[in-house]
């Protein structure tokens, strides 16, 4: 049972967030390990979430706990998402080096850095967005941006950077081994990814759906997770984590419901029925 940590939000009664993301990695068969960075009682976008972010110290009052126990000897992967403050990441960084300095194996480390969108500029403080890009990023062997995070770690302001491919894809093999960008285009009904390497780039096709919704990059980041344990090669952990998040998402759509759990009922996660197109770039 391969054991992950987890560091990111709890977000009680919306399935969003590190607690959505834990409990999904425990139905697919891995031990999640989850630390919160914040407690909301609800997603924000909804209204005022109730609870807040936990303090510094807590936050690194729980990763001793973990850490005391010894499972970071153990942890075959670290995924982080949303943090509150810029000693947070830092703390981060550390279990992230703990984890590679404490066994022979190197752990996967998977960054989803929760800094923003187009339209809104960042949604969380500038010192916690630059401790992301100054810390994480460098140990991440995977990064999962969206296209304004992505221009944004790259710390381009070009105003064709967007739609322009060529600047994608270096900006990408600048920052990380490899890097999937999610959202990268939208258009004519349909939505893009491009998983990009430091040799190769495949763009991911999929139907677009009419909705957006909350959670749906934390389900996507999750999935992702479990094709890696699984030992998936690219860009087949990407396709199946892109049709799998659709299915859902779909269903979501059609019954009129906005919690994404309750699509999950039932569902054998490793067989999406969705169908994504896979076209290799370079």
């Amino acid at each position: 049972m391969a054991r992950v940590v987890i560091l990111s939000s709890l977000v009680c009664a919306s399935r969003l967030g590190g607690l959505s993301q834990a409990m999904l990695l425990a139905q697919l068969g891995a031990a999640p390990i989850f630390v919160p960075t914040v407690a909301f009682g609800r997603h924000p976008g909804l209204g005022p979430p109730g609870g807040g972010a936990l303090s510094d110290l807590m936050f690194r009052g729980l990763i001793d706990g973990v850490a005391a126990t010894g499972v970071l000897q153990q942890t075959r992967l670290v995924l982080t998402g949303y943090f509150a403050s810029a000693d947070q990441v830092a703390a981060a960084a550390e279990v992230i080096d703990a984890c590679r300095a404490a066994q022979g194996e190197r752990p996967i480390i998977l960054v989803d850095p929760i800094l923003g969108d187009e339209g809104k500029g960042l949604y969380v403080k500038p010192e916690t967005a630059e401790a992301v890009r100054r810390l994480l990023v460098p140990r991440a062997d995977l990064l999962v941006p969206n296209r304004w995070e992505l221009a944004w770690l790259a710390q381009t302001d070009s105003p064709g950077f967007a739609d322009d491919l060529a600047s994608l894809l270096s900006a990408a093999r600048r920052l990380a081994p490899r890097t999937i960008v999610t959202s990268a285009w939208t258009h004519a009904g349909s939505t893009s990814l491009l998983d990009i390497s430091q040799t190769q780039a495949t763009r991911l096709h999929h139907a677009s759906l009419p909705k957006a919704f909350s959670g749906a990059g934390d389900l996507f980041a999750a999935l992702l997770c479990a094709g890696l344990l699984d030992g998936l090669s690219p860009p087949e952990d990407v396709s199946r984590a892109a049709a799998m998040t659709l299915d859902v998402l779909t269903d979501a759509y059609g019954s009129g419901v906005d919690d994404l759990a309750l699509p999950l009922q039932g569902r054998d996660l490793r067989r999406p029925s969705s169908e994504v197109e896979v076209e290799a770039l370079s």
